[in-house]
């Protein structure tokens, strides 16, 4: 059973919205599935170029289920709101295979125009609540707020998704355009023009940036940051071209280590007509405590979003998921939080040596088992291959792999993959990784 789990949410602009109208939608989904012949239902979605880019992610991860030809699914209504004049229904769509069936649910949202269903975008989401009612993204340990008013649809998306530690999609209802905001921490501080050059050497990779015309950077401060900026602060924008014509533009705010990001996205005469909207949004971004110190900020984010763990000297332990492990003695270490639970970050200061220790969660509903933890290994560590997994320490089972002078160490629990990666730059440093390695405990 392959491991997908994603929510669709599709909308469409209407009035008097019924329960028929999201049954048909439903049927629709299945019929195609059910043919082969998934363009049929996404087609409806290509009568309108709103959130383009949102719908073929989604047809995408329909596509992957399409090739386990042993899969089918069944779609039904589960529950209807509204946001205004549009409403919205909750599907939830039973991925079924001989082994039984796991639930993926989508919203649709609709009206009846001319006695069709006029379909405007649809895309992946992170799970099925519908709060219809949110009209802020606002996290107290990362100490911001950000406020959006009636015309966006707020979609929150989860860490192992984003990478981030916190993350909201706002999409429009009436125009093409979307709002992608994002909380992350680097590694070390660093300025806002720096953060956005390497967050576009990241995603020009994936192809979602097209190459038509070098970025432009343009000084740039959110009304609801007092001048001067804090102490630690600094902030800029850059318009960048998209793939498929669209504009990117970047809003990014650095305090100490934790960047702030807001990616508006969609058509530049969408963007410049609709300006003031997405102003509104933008100048709402404030701190909650506007004198915390950097340094104090990015220790409280951090430790709140990776379960209260803590770093003394070498030694690295997490209450939350009652793991400890020790790093190479003299070696500098930091902790990051992201599409993980954690990350510790282990460097040698005279050799560059590196130990890398994560731990990730097992997608929802699942539990960590030899095959899909050799599967994440093999998607997300391609320069390894897993070898058998035996019972080692902390009782847990393990798997290595080697090369040269790099390493890779990997423990199961059913709810905790931890992955201890080091990368050894003069010979002693590979005795030093390896006995780190050894240091696991487990109280579990």
């Amino acid at each position: 059973m392959p491991s997908l789990r994603f929510i669709a949410i599709v909308a469409l602009l209407g009035t008097g919205p019924a329960f028929a109208q999201a049954d048909r939608l439903a049927q629709k989904l299945d019929d195609a599935f059910a043919r082969g012949e998934l363009g049929q239902y996404f087609d409806l979605f290509g009568k309108s170029s709103l959130h383009d880019y949102h719908r073929d992610l989604l047809r995408s991860q329909f596509d992957q289920i399409l090739t386990f030809k042993e899969l089918s699914i069944e779609t039904m209504v589960a529950s209807q709101s509204s946001v205004g004049e549009i409403g919205i229904a909750v599907l939830e769509t039973s991925v079924i295979d001989k082994n039984g069936a796991i639930p993926l649910y989508s919203y649709v949202a609709f009206r009846e125009q001319k006695d069709e269903t006029q379909a405007l975008f649809t895309l992946e989401a992170p799970h099925s609540s519908l709060n219809l009612g949110a009209r802020s993204f606002r996290c107290p340990p990362c100490n911001f707020e950000i406020a959006f008013g009636d015309e966006w649809f707020a979609v929150p998306v989860q860490s192992a998704q984003s990478g981030c530690m916190e993350a909201m999609l706002l999409l429009s209802l009436e125009h093409d355009i979307s709002l992608e905001a994002a909380v992350e921490v680097n590694d070390l501080p660093i300025d806002a023009k720096a953060a956005i050059s390497r967050f576009l050497a990241r995603v020009r990779k994936t192809g979602q940036l097209g190459e038509a015309e070098d970025p432009v950077f343009i000084p740039w401060q959110p009304a609801g940051i007092p001048s001067p900026a804090p102490a630690g602060m600094t902030s800029m924008r850059c318009v960048c071209q998209c793939t498929g014509g669209n504009v990117a533009e970047l809003n990014l705010i650095t305090v100490g280590r934790l960047q702030y990001l807001v990616v508006v996205r969609g058509p530049k005469e969408a963007i410049d007509s609709h300006r003031a909207d997405i102003d509104r949004v933008l100048n709402s971004f404030h701190l909650l405590e506007p004198n915390l110190a950097p340094s104090d900020l990015s220790k409280a984010s951090i430790q709140a979003h990776t379960g209260d763990g803590k770093l003394e000297g070498s030694t690295y332990s997490n209450p939350t998921v009652e793991l400890s492990f020790s790093g190479p003695e003299g070696w500098i270490g930091s902790v990051s939080a992201g599409a993980y639970i954690f990350k510790v970050d282990y460097r040698c200061a005279e050799s560059d040596s590196r130990l890398i220790v994560a731990a990730y969660e097992p997608p929802p509903g699942e539990s960590w088992t030899k095959e899909p933890a050799s599967d994440f290994i093999r998607r997300n560590f391609p320069g390894f291959q897993a070898g058998a997994w035996q019972k080692k320490q902390a009782g847990l089972l393990w798997c290595e792999a080697e090369t040269e002078n790099e390493f890779l160490g990997a423990a199961i629990r059913s709810d905790v993959l931890l992955i201890m990666t080091g990368d050894a730059k003069i010979p002693v440093a590979k005795d030093l990784i390896r006995a780190a390695m050894t240091t696991l405990t487990s109280d579990r």
